[in-house]
């Protein structure tokens, strides 16, 4: 198998490890591979660029995908939802009547031994 992936300078074949043989490597030849070489090195960034915008393109469609939580408080409240939370709050901190008897109860029960 004939390698054309190669340097001047070159003794052996950096694909395969054959051995070159100067004599059939001219500067046409050199040239021609240095063409070839840009072109695909060319190529390579191109699919690259492409792959790059593939991927933005489906984190872009993922963040699109996935839905909006629901109830969504948005925008600034009133003064009156304000104290309206507030007192909510307030009221979920305190703890209710049967909160308190149960607790009461379980501290009189007599401990088992």
């Amino acid at each position: 198998m004939r390698c054309r992936q190669h340097d001047r300078g070159d003794l052996f074949c950096r694909t395969c490890g054959a051995k070159l043989n100067i004599d059939e490597l001219r500067p046409e030849s050199f040239a021609e591979m240095e063409k070839t070489g840009a072109a695909q090195r060319i190529g390579k960034i191109l699919g690259r660029i492409v792959i790059l915008v593939v991927l933005l393109g489906l984190v872009r469609g993922a963040d699109h995908a996935v839905p909006p939580p629901r109830n969504l408080v948005t925008g600034d409240l009133s003064e009156k939802d304000v104290a309206a939370l507030k007192a909510k709050y307030q009221r979920m901190q305190q703890p209710s009547r049967k909160a308190v008897q149960i607790h009461l109860q379980h501290r009189q029960r007599p401990r088992r031994s």
